[in-house]
């Protein structure tokens, strides 16, 4: 029995019992109804579970990552507070810039995304799927606060055009 049938069928007993503590008189007419309600909302509760567990992607590159996030954190907490010292002490205000990046096998790409974005020098706001010289790759736009890359980074992916932005 797969996961989405249980979801339904606890749902489905959840929602019928509760209907059935609700109803004055116990018919069949009401049991029928109750089933009915019942089917309806299980089905949408097991749909939505359905949707709702995200594919992580493989874990080959995931050691490696978690072992350069915390050296990463540091330095970028480290230049992010020289950029707002020196932008307050200049008025300058830094921009960061746009790259697009494709992961590398072994990475997938949600969790890769998280730790990319879970430092001050960067941020995942897209990816997409490709295919890429006959295999498919996951690529994505990262802004990157500082134009050298992160130790994740370099973990993760490998850059596909400098600058876009």
């Amino acid at each position: 029995m797969g996961r989405t049938a249980v979801v339904f069928a606890a749902w489905f007993a959840l929602l019928f019992a509760l209907e059935w503590v609700f109803i004055s008189s116990v018919s069949p007419a009401e049991l029928v109804l109750a089933a009915g309600a019942a089917t309806l909302g299980a089905s949408g509760a097991a749909a939505v579970d359905h949707l709702e567990r995200p594919h992580a992607g493989p874990a080959g590159r995931l050691a490696a990552a978690l072992a350069a996030w915390p050296g990463t954190l540091l330095a970028d907490t480290w230049r992010l507070t020289r950029l707002t010292v020196a932008g307050l002490a200049t008025g300058r205000r830094p921009r960061g810039s746009f790259h697009e990046v494709t992961l590398r096998p072994g990475a997938g790409a949600a969790w890769a995304a998280t730790l990319i974005s879970a430092t001050p020098g960067g941020c995942v706001v897209a990816a997409h799927e490709e295919d890429e010289k006959g295999a498919d790759a996951t690529v994505m736009t990262v802004h990157q606060l500082f134009p050298e890359l992160s130790a994740v980074d370099r973990a993760l992916t490998t850059p596909r055009e400098r600058n876009r932005t």
